[in-house]
């Protein structure tokens, strides 16, 4: 078992391990009943290893099944009657503690309940997807969607402790592992160019899983083990320095995001969050002016996509246009200012934050879009 502590204003730790015993591990941090709140897209199997656990440890706790999945789990609308439901049928007080299980919509959406419900009760990250794991879990940003401006309603809100069991990857469609990876790839690029390079060694690890979903090969699980605990630190190093980012230092886990966001609110329920983020990268890495010739190798070996218009064809959707997208990037949270905030890259494993003028982007989306 691996362990991560985040050292925030509610420091937690964040535990790492394979097919764990959820119950043992979760105990502690659960102070009078729990809610376990899930999507359809949890199996079943999995819900009744959960359950079975914390009947063994004698945790009392409900279920509660989301009654949609992805992004459309992210609205006012869901807000309230997941709300309404906690105070009718599950005995909820201030000392209830939400368990969120699912992936990065799921975690977001509980952990903004938890956050504001009787003006704030706690709650565990349990992911189960790669994204969730190495990104949305930790950290403690928590959010819903206004329209297509994503995660426009949130707060800074710190879990309890986050359970990461690696053996619920083996339950994922490859586009999720794929998802998922592009927010690994991230940390390589923003802190540490000896995990980038990691990554790139061990490429074919990584294609073969998500081709063939092969777990029972000790090699696999210590490659994916690895892969999430350094992603853990990285991101556990920088949330600790700007936990609720006022000083810059958190933005830079940002990279590719803007650009991202952009599309993924074009195409919302429609582009995975990671790939979005995934092409996002490579359009941040072409503005830094980073050589990116391995890098687009290194997305093809483990099928990322490397071009909005490439997924576009290939998902059969209208192809976006410049103006479109520099009118969602004006929307970014980040900005304060008539200037377009961009994480960009000095080189690898060095990140900065930078204003850019509207007028160059534009520029850029027009050349590097088409």
């Amino acid at each position: 078992m691996q362990k991560v502590s985040v050292k925030t204003g509610s420091s937690y730790e964040i535990t790492i391990g394979v097919n764990v015993d959820f119950g043992t591990i979760l105990k502690p941090f659960i102070q009078t009943n729990a809610i376990l709140i899930y999507d359809s897209n949890l199996p079943k199997n999995k819900l009744l290893e959960i359950k079975k656990s914390f009947e063994k440890n004698s945790i009392k706790h409900s279920i509660l099944e989301l009654q949609t999945t992805g992004e459309d789990i992210k609205t006012l609308a869901h807000f309230e009657s997941v709300t309404k439901e906690l105070v009718k049928n599950h005995n909820t007080t201030r000392k209830t503690t939400l368990v969120a299980i699912g992936g990065g919509t799921v975690g977001d959406f509980i952990g903004f309940v938890a956050s504001s419900f009787m003006r704030g009760i706690p709650f565990i990250q349990l992911p189960t997807t790669l994204l969730s794991m190495v990104d949305s879990s930790v950290g403690g940003k928590v959010a819903i969607n206004l329209g297509h401006y994503k995660n426009c309603i949130g707060a800074f809100y710190q879990p309890k402790h986050v359970l990461i069991d690696v053996s619920f990857l083996q339950t994922l469609p490859k586009i999720e592992l794929i998802s998922g990876y592009a927010e690994v790839l991230k940390y390589g690029f923003i802190a540490s160019k000896e995990f980038y390079h990691y990554l790139l060694q061990n490429a074919e690890i990584f294609k073969n899983f998500a081709s063939l979903n092969k777990f029972d090969d000790l090699e696999t699980q210590k490659y994916l083990i690895t892969v999430i605990l350094e992603s853990c630190k990285i991101k556990a190093s920088v949330v600790a320095q700007d936990e609720t980012e006022t000083n810059g230092i958190r933005e830079i886990l940002n990279f590719g995001h803007t650009f991202g966001h952009a599309f993924e609110g074009l195409y919302i329920g429609k582009l995975p969050h990671g790939i979005a983020v995934g092409i996002g990268m490579i359009l941040a890495l072409k503005y830094s002016k980073i050589n990116t010739k391995d890098v687009l190798e290194h997305y093809k070996i483990v099928g990322l996509y490397s071009s909005i218009n490439q997924y576009c064809v290939e998902e059969n959707l209208a192809s976006p246009n410049a103006e479109e997208v520099l009118n969602l990037m004006k929307k970014d949270k980040k900005n304060i200012s008539s200037n377009i905030k961009l994480i960009l890259l000095k080189t690898i494993g060095k990140a900065v934050v930078m204003e850019e003028k509207e007028e160059s982007i534009k520029k850029f989306l027009e050349l590097n879009i088409k």
